[in-house]
């Protein structure tokens, strides 16, 4: 039996209200920082995207108004003159490359005039002039009313360059003349990293920056990878915080949305919880640690009290332990004038008691054993006895001297063996002996009606069991088997020695059992129930009862089988016998031999 003291018990109480206690004021230590910590980076994040909104704004005002300079080259735009156009154009080119240079965020800038031309130049000094450049975006400017505009990130081609088009964002805006004619429509190209060159210096550190177009597709992010991908496969990506999730917020991140009325982008940033909750959990970890140690102060202090309080206690318990072993001799020390005292007291009490109650028992365990073998072997009536003399009588009444002589010789054999100085448990051989002489008197009684075989195999001839064991058997199947069919028949006792067990048959070729009275007493001899319902037995239950107590459940085994009109086999499995049952042939008891009915 596994022990806890009660000092184990006391230390590993204090242990887990202390470790309750320190858990419960961590988790609301941590819950309260990262709501805290989690409500700071919001308003840190909206902020941070607001500077964001403003400085775009500030970057693309600038842009449209730097833009209305090319205005001042106006002169000859509708001559027909070549030097004049040529005037023209060399004005409109070198505004361009002096524009793109100031502008360093600018990549390339492009006029679309109205006669067809296109002049464009970029930050790589490329400049180039050519006619009939049309493109959709340009012309469905050109139809709208408004005079400048924003057009979202798109693939530029230049048919100057060699290099593959570049992913920009234009800024579009119609040039007039001073008389209010449509000139051209210039085109402002920033590249995705001019835009990033803006928020670089914005965003704070575990932030990540995000622009999203109208249609939600990224156009701007510091990782490139993530270009050209909506919002969906972003939070797929990235999973977005819930107040859900909180306990599994380590894997998630929070979002922060602001929209750009200009330019209808939205701007998102995102922040790892891990990086929200790292100062939380190092507040968390120093108030664990703290709390460790206090719980081991205390484990310290505890443990020198409870050593004071308890020694006697301990002594107390080590003697209970010992007189539950069955050292009932053990006394427990009464020094301690408490309560610990008067335990010990009544334990020495008990185990003085226990002791004396032990002797008795013993003794009256012997007496129970041999009155209830008595008591059984009691229940077999002497009716054998009483018929065997009656038998003997009318042999000699009508002259059968010899018969009633050899009646005479067998019965006094029959009960030579029986009594046999009281020995209860004999070899199985005497016990053939005694059952072949019972069966010599019935053959007499019953005018020769059956024959019988016996047989024994050497190995089983010094097995022991009960004396008259067989006796009911035999007489079952000649008064019950045999005789109710009005023909002669024959009884066969077989003894045999298989694997450690002795297995004795007997069996009959009489009337049989019926079915139903069968399985009553089957169900009797398998649940050992010996009640009225077993009073069918035939003498079976009573000496399965006899068995069970000399050999005990776990060595006897018994087995019924029986047909109406074929007969009736019974065999009985004696398992291994161990020197605790043989010790019981001691025992002694007064013998009769019965007629079972």
């Amino acid at each position: 039996m596994k022990f806890h003291s009660i000092k184990t018990k006391l230390t590993v109480m204090y242990a887990v209200i202390i470790f309750i206690l320190i858990t419960c004021i961590s988790i609301a230590v941590g819950f309260i920082s990262s709501n805290a910590l989690l409500n700071k980076s919001v308003v840190s994040a909206d902020r941070e995207l607001t500077l964001l909104d403003e400085k775009l704004n500030l970057f693309t005002a600038k842009l449209e108004s730097e833009s209305l300079y090319l205005t001042q080259v106006q002169d000859n735009a509708y001559s027909e003159d070549p030097y004049q156009q040529f005037l023209y154009t060399s004005g409109i080119l070198s505004f361009l490359h002096d524009f793109i240079i100031v502008q360093s965020s600018v990549d390339s800038i492009a006029f679309y005039d109205v006669n067809g031309s296109y002049m464009f130049s970029d930050a790589r000094s490329n400049i180039s002039s050519v006619q009939q450049k049309s493109v959709d975006y340009i012309e469905e400017f050109k139809a709208e009313d408004a005079s400048s505009k924003w057009y979202g990130f798109h693939y530029f081609d230049d048919p100057q360059s060699l290099s593959s088009p570049q992913w920009v964002c234009s800024f579009l805006r119609k040039i007039y003349s001073f008389r209010g004619e449509l000139i051209g429509i210039m085109e402002l190209n920033l590249t995705e990293e001019s835009i990033q060159s803006i928020y670089d210096t914005v965003i704070a550190d575990h932030y990540n920056f995000y622009i999203l177009d109208s249609n939600q597709t990224i156009i701007s992010a510091e990782d490139k990878s993530l270009l050209h991908r909506d919002l969906k496969e972003l939070q797929q990506m990235y999973p977005p915080f819930s107040k859900g999730s909180f306990l599994n917020a380590s894997d998630t991140y929070l979002y922060t949305t602001h929209k750009n009325e200009i330019l209808d982008w939205t701007l998102v940033s995102t922040l790892p919880l891990e990086a929200i909750l790292k100062e939380s959990r190092t507040l968390v970890m120093t108030i664990f640690f703290i709390g460790f140690l206090a719980l081991l102060l205390g484990f310290i202090l505890l443990h020198s009290i409870t050593n004071f309080i308890i020694r006697p206690l301990l002594h107390l318990t080590d003697a209970v332990e010992r007189i539950a072993q069955g050292d009932y001799t053990v006394r427990a020390d009464t020094s301690p004038e408490n309560e610990i005292g008067c335990l010990a007291s009544r334990v020495n009490s008990m185990a003085e008691n226990t002791l004396q109650l032990l002797d008795t028992i013993e003794k009256e365990s012997s007496l129970k054993r041999q009155f209830e073998f008595s008591y059984i072997q009691l229940q077999m009536s002497p009716h054998f006895l009483y018929n065997t003399l009656e038998t003997i009588c009318g042999m000699i009444a009508v002259d059968e001297k010899q018969k009633a002589i050899k009646t005479i010789q067998n019965v006094s054999l029959f009960y030579s063996k029986v009594l046999s100085k009281g020995i209860p448990i004999i070899p199985i051989s005497q016990e053939l002996e005694i059952t072949r002489c019972y069966l010599d008197i019935l053959q007499q009684r019953y005018c020769e009606i059956y024959t019988y075989s016996i047989t024994l195999e050497p190995e089983a001839a010094q097995y022991k069991i009960p004396k008259l064991t067989l006796q009911p058997f035999v007489e079952n199947a000649l008064i019950h088997g045999i005789i109710p069919t009005g023909e002669n028949g024959h009884i066969t006792v077989c003894v045999t020695y298989e694997k450690d067990s002795c297995i004795i048959s007997i069996s009959d070729n009489g009337a049989g059992i019926e079915e139903q009275r069968l399985s009553i007493l089957r169900n009797s001899l398998s649940h050992q129930n010996f009640g009225q319902e077993s009073a069918s037995g035939f003498g079976i239950v009573s000496t399965y009862q006899r068995l069970l107590l000399f050999l005990g459940a776990d060595n006897v085994t018994i087995e019924l089988e029986s047909a109406l009109g074929k007969g009736t086999s019974i065999r009985l499995i004696l398992k291994h016998q161990g020197e605790e049952i043989l010790k019981k042939e001691n025992l002694s008891y007064d013998l009769s031999c019965t007629d079972r009915r």
